[in-house]
Order: structure tokens, then C-alpha cells, then sequence
């Protein structure tokens, strides 16, 4: 059988019997897909049916015998599963791989590329610390066949911006102000949670713009809710 291992595939022919005395000949047809046609031992490059002839040298008998060529190429299904993310909470994402297909009686050799932040890059399903383009390589172990997919890992460590509003004035005239708190950049497609410090002097510490009666250095931290950030 021809596979992806190799284009040849060896024919082991062999004669016995009658006189024998003076040995045989041999004659594979079609000689044009074998390397030798004359060799009882050759090799084939091309699948069919192939008929191998014997003459006794000694007597001039003749017999003859066929054997099929067949071909077993067909590449394994590499599944390299979804894309992942990395973000300021999780910074580990999940390669999900799969193999099926093609023969599969010996299973699959799989290879994760590039390897680096990857656990373990023998392994369908494994994780990764590094953002990129991953592929996984699957071999068909019984025929050497090959197949890759490929699958992305997203970056999405970009911090917010905190913009904690401008400096404000409490007056007798004015004795409650309001911090204009905002943000924006990162992520931002579940908005962003507020905390002010210190928080005991503010109607609402996780407000964007509270207010307070109360003089003081308030420092905003913003967080982006969808990737931690």
C-alpha cells in the first residue's frame, strides 16, 4: 500500500517449484510502474494491479501471479477549535484541538507552532500565555499523512484611560461639588466600573462623577470590565 510515509511500496516476489535447477526469471507488468521489471524483489511508485511472471530457466515453465497496489493517502482532519483571548483577568487562553480522519487506526502525532507560552505542544488540548497565530500539525501515525489548521489567540490587555475631571472648589457659596470622573480606551465594549479613594466622603465611591462636601485628593481607578484591565 502507498501512503504518505513513501511514494514506494515493495513488491516481494518469489519463485519455487518445477526443476528450479538452473533458477528463474522474473517480469512485473506493468513494467513501467515498478523500478526494476525484472527483479523478483522491486519496488512500485503507482498503484494497480501488477502481474509477476516466473520462468524456469531449466525447463522454461512458466506460472504467474498478481498482487494490487493500493494507496491510502488520505490527510487526517486537523481541528485547531475556536479562537481564544488573553486578558488582565485570565492571561492564559485554551488551544482545543482535534484530530479525526483519514486512517486513524494508530492515532495522530499533534504539534502546537510556534511552542512558546505553550504548555504543552504534543497535546490536542493544551494553553497558551502568549498572544498569536497558533497551528496545529496532525499526522496520520499508520500513513504519515498530514493536515494543520489554525486558530488566534487576541491580546486584549490594553488598559483604560481614567480621567479623574478637573480640579474643583467647595465655597460657602458652593458647598457640594461634583468629580467629573470618565473613561475610555481598552476594551470598553461592557463599559468600565469607577472606585474612588478615598470613598467615605462621596455620595457614591463607584460612581463616575459622585459627589462630596469634603476637600481632599480623590484619586479615580478605572477598570474595564471586559478585559480586567
Amino acid at each position: 500500500m502507498i501512503d504518505c510515509g513513501g511514494p514506494n511500496v515493495t513488491l516481494t516476489g518469489s519463485g519455487s517449484g518445477g526443476t528450479g535447477s538452473a533458477g528463474y526469471s522474473y517480469r512485473w507488468e506493468p513494467a513501467g510502474g515498478v523500478t526494476d521489471p525484472d527483479a523478483a524483489v522491486t519496488e512500485s511508485f503507482a498503484v494497480g494491479t501488477y502481474t509477476l511472471t516466473v520462468t524456469d530457466l531449466a525447463n522454461g515453465c512458466v506460472d504467474s501471479d498478481e498482487v494490487e497496489v493500493t494507496s491510502n493517502d488520505t490527510p487526517p482532519d486537523a481541528d485547531a477549535g475556536p479562537d481564544d483571548t488573553i486578558t488582565c483577568v485570565d492571561g492564559v487562553a485554551d488551544l482545543s484541538g482535534a484530530a479525526s480522519g483519514g486512517d486513524g487506526s494508530q492515532g495522530y502525532l499533534t504539534t502546537w507552532s510556534p511552542s512558546v507560552g505553550v504548555a504543552d505542544p504534543a497535546a490536542l488540548n493544551t494553553t497558551t500565555t502568549e498572544p498569536g497565530t497558533y497551528t496545529l500539525l496532525v499526522e496520520d501515525i499508520a500513513t504519515g499523512c498530514q493536515s494543520t489548521d489554525s486558530m488566534v489567540v487576541v491580546d486584549d490587555r490594553v488598559d483604560p484611560v481614567a480621567e479623574a475631571g478637573p480640579a474643583v472648589t467647595i465655597t460657602c457659596e458652593v458647598p457640594e461639588v461634583t468629580l467629573a470622573g470618565a473613561a475610555s480606551g481598552g476594551d470598553g465594549s461592557q463599559g468600565y466600573s469607577y472606585d474612588w479613594s478615598p470613598p467615605d466622603d462621596l455620595s457614591d465611591p463607584t460612581a463616575a462623577q459622585p459627589t462630596t462636601s469634603v476637600p481632599g485628593s480623590y484619586t479615580l481607578t478605572v477598570t474595564d470590565i471586559a478585559n480586567g484591565c
